[in-house]
Formats: structure tokens, sequence, C-alpha cells
């Protein structure tokens, strides 16, 4: 069937589901791919008790007229991956002919407004809440706008930690982010386990200037349990060298 997407959608494609898109705008996609794995949703036990998805919330795709016009006698192409390597199968048909399945192997997609906001009075809501899909051997987490926690509305700036089983990534959506400074939209960060982080020294001058009742961040957290490595052929300029100076302590100024 079709189904539309917009900015701030997950689109969990199955393997073996045969997709494409079809985009009548510009469009621009962060892919993960659970290689010789599959997604799966976090139990209560990963989301430590607070599950932000309603599987109720998924959108699938829909049979309509456009769909069924496609049910002709051209030549179509299905190309399949397989170890990094695309074979094409030709038919003298249309093969997306199918009206149902045996199962729920099916494309969903979420988009992160639909993800439960938690508002824990006076307690800090623990990352783990903020898992929106998991595999063996990494999750994804979405942090949406956050609610002021306690009855003052005070936001908590993030703990300073450090991840000793997991490589932390982190891709910036929209939003002007509460626990960073210089950041802005399409940017990621990448913190290896074992180095301790935390927020920015501009997150406590924010705290103290003006604190905002709700923030406006998005951000799709990606910890992976085996070590992430950086693509070589990625091109000059891609990485900001400065970024690591924006952990300094503000200079006062007179």
């Amino acid at each position: 069937g079709h189904m539309p997407y917009r900015d701030g959608d997950y689109i969990l494609l199955p393997r073996g589901t045969a997709w494409r898109f079809e985009a009548t705008d510009p469009s621009e996609f962060l892919f993960i791919e659970a290689t010789n794995d599959a997604f799966g949703l976090p139990n209560d036990t990963q989301s430590a008790g607070h599950p932000s998805i309603n599987p109720t919330s998924f959108e699938v795709p829909r049979l309509d007229d456009k769909f069924r016009a496609q049910q002709d006698e051209a030549y179509w192409e299905i190309h399949i991956k397989r170890r990094n390597a695309i074979s094409t199968l030709t038919y003298p048909y249309n093969p997306l002919d199918a009206v149902g399945w045996q199962g729920d192997l099916s494309v969903v997609r979420l988009n992160w407004r639909d993800l439960r906001q938690d508002r824990q009075p006076d307690q800090p809501v623990p990352p783990a809440a903020h898992s929106t899909f998991v595999a063996n051997r990494f999750a994804i987490s979405t942090f949406v706008p956050k609610i002021g926690e306690g009855e003052s509305g005070t936001l908590r700036v993030p703990f300073y930690h450090s991840n000793e089983d997991f490589d932390e990534f982190i891709f910036y959506h929209r939003g002007e982010f509460y626990s960073r400074g210089n950041i802005k939209p399409g940017m990621a960060t990448f913190h290896p386990s074992g180095f301790p982080h935390g927020p920015h020294p501009c997150s406590y001058q924010k705290t103290m200037i003006k604190v905002p009742v709700e923030t406006d961040e998005v951000a799709v957290m990606i910890d992976c349990a085996d070590m992430v490595n950086i693509d070589e052929s990625i091109p000059d300029g891609a990485e900001w060298k400065a970024y690591v100076n924006t952990w300094e302590k503000a200079k006062e100024t007179l």
C-alpha cells in the first residue's frame, strides 16, 4: 500500500518487505540498519518501567486506488540486498499484489510527536525511559520536548556520567538543545564508552538566567554494545574540530 511520511517520522522497514520512496519534496533521512538482526520494542525492564510507545500509534500502509492502479503487466524490478551486494529480480507484472498476509511483518510509521512525555514530579526521568526500539546489540532512544520537573517547573540538567558498556551516538533532529551549546539540527555527537561526559557549562548559565517550562529539542540516541567505527570516507569539513572547546567554562565578562 501507500503510506505518507513527514518530518520526525520513524519508518520501520522489516527485512523481506518491498518498499520504495516516492518523495515530492527533497527529503533527508537518518538510516539505522540492524545488520543480521531485527528491531523490537523495549519491555518494561528495558524502559525502566516507563514505556513511552503505545503500539496502537503505529501507522501502516493503506491500499488505495493509486496502489491498485499499479497492477499492470509492465516490467517491474525488485532489488534485493545481500552481503552488501544488490541482486535484481525482474517481473513481467507488478509483484506487489498481496492484499493480506499471515503474521505481523509490515512497514510501520511512528512520529516522535506520538511518544509519551514523562512527567515525574520532583524525580528525574532515567535515560532508559526514552527507549524507542531495541535490537540485540544496540538500542534507539528518542528525546522529545521535556516538561519541567516538579511543582517549580525547574528543569534538571542531565547528570555527568560515563557509559562503560556502550558507545553513545546522538543525532540532533530539531530545536534548541538545553544541555548543549553550539549544537544545531542536523549535527551529531559521539561519546565512546569510558569517556565521562555531561552537560556543557552553558547549560548551568541557562538555568540561572531563564528556565524554560518546556524544552524544544528532539534527538535520536543510539547506544551500541559494539564499538562504533568512524567511516574513513567522510569528507573533510564534516567534523567540527572546535566541538571539544565547548566543554570549557565560559569566561566571565565584566
